[in-house]
């Protein structure tokens, strides 16, 4: 099957066009006939400007969807499981695998055209939310707007079409706590995703910028730094300091934080903060341990902290994460 797509209403369109629709709210649910596969598609409106698409599918033959989107177009999407491909005219072909991070960004003198393909009978989890950026701008048109209007048109970020920015962990995690949302108050739940998704796009900024690039890691010190959290996580309670860090990796200390900020575009602590959460989440789904042996299986001293840590990043409570059967 082909699919020519020339806007996302016309992306829209297909998916609905081989779909029940229902809706719930500011939530559009699409779901796969039988006869084209089994799965769904959430697509949740945040404002007039911004709503998040986010995938589960499985179709029953390959589809070749070329698109062509208009110049001022700025998209970031995730890939949370399964595969799929891209490619554009410029660019090679590129899998889209668990964890990649794709950003499709064009100038204003120029479309983006290209080609998806969604394999037969292959699973594929995918998240995206897009804008023009002009409209954008004007959606944050009291504090942000100036802020984020140089972010979204500097010559560093601007310059890039289509770029796969492999294996950034943290912008996974922020992508996993929109999916795992599960926030009954409307208005609530919008505004927790809104502000997820300005810190993703304050990651993918960060990622493409020339001022990031400056640092060239050559394969030890990746090899070494990609220890990190491995490292981090053996002791939770009482981590390392960044001497020791250094010391075991090899790797001078000023190095080691530009390193670790250049692959993992978080701080060292900051990473280990939400890498602890991540674990946590994992062994609630996972296991049958208590909450309080999770709380300290993962370094937080007492049960009631644990909690608020949690949910503050989840937007949900342990107890209520256990109920739910979550991606992770």
């Amino acid at each position: 099957m082909t699919v020519h797509i020339d806007s996302r209403q016309e992306y829209m369109n297909f998916y609905k066009s081989i779909s029940s629709v229902k809706e719930n709210g500011h939530e559009l649910i699409l779901s796969i006939l039988p006869q084209y596969g089994a799965g769904k598609i959430n697509i949740i409106n945040i404002s007039n400007y911004l709503s998040i698409m986010i995938l589960d599918i499985r179709l029953k033959e390959d589809v070749d969807i070329t698109y062509k989107l208009p110049n001022q177009h700025f998209e970031i999407s995730c890939c949370l499981g399964g595969i799929a491909q891209i490619s554009s005219i410029n660019h090679k072909t590129i899998n889209i695998e668990k964890d990649s991070v794709i950003l499709l960004n064009s100038s204003n003198d120029s479309e983006i055209s290209g080609n998806m393909k969604l394999f037969k009978n292959k699973k594929f989890v995918n998240m995206a939310f897009s804008f023009d950026r002009e409209t954008y701008s004007e959606y944050h048109k009291v504090i942000s707007k100036e802020l984020w209007g140089e972010v979204l048109t500097s010559d560093e970020v601007k310059k890039k079409h289509t770029i796969l920015a492999e294996r950034l962990p943290h912008i996974k995690i922020l992508f996993l706590s929109i999916y795992n949302i599960d926030i009954e108050n409307g208005s609530l739940k919008k505004l927790y995703i809104e502000s997820k998704v300005l810190e993703i796009i304050t990651q993918v900024a960060y990622a493409s910028c020339d001022e990031q690039n400056k640092i060239k890691l050559n394969a030890y010190e990746k090899e070494q730094i990609q220890r990190i959290p491995d490292i981090m996580m053996k002791n939770p309670a009482n981590p390392p300091m960044i001497d020791s860090l250094a010391e075991a990796t090899n790797i001078n200390v000023n190095r080691l934080k530009k390193g670790f900020k250049y692959l993992y575009g978080d701080t060292i602590y900051s990473y280990f903060k939400k890498l602890k959460l991540h674990r946590a989440a994992i062994l609630i789904q996972t296991t049958d341990k208590s909450m309080l042996d999770i709380a300290q299986d993962v370094g937080y001293s007492s049960q009631s902290q644990f909690g608020a840590s949690f949910k503050k990043y989840y937007g949900v409570t342990p107890l209520e994460f256990s109920k739910q059967k979550y991606l992770l």
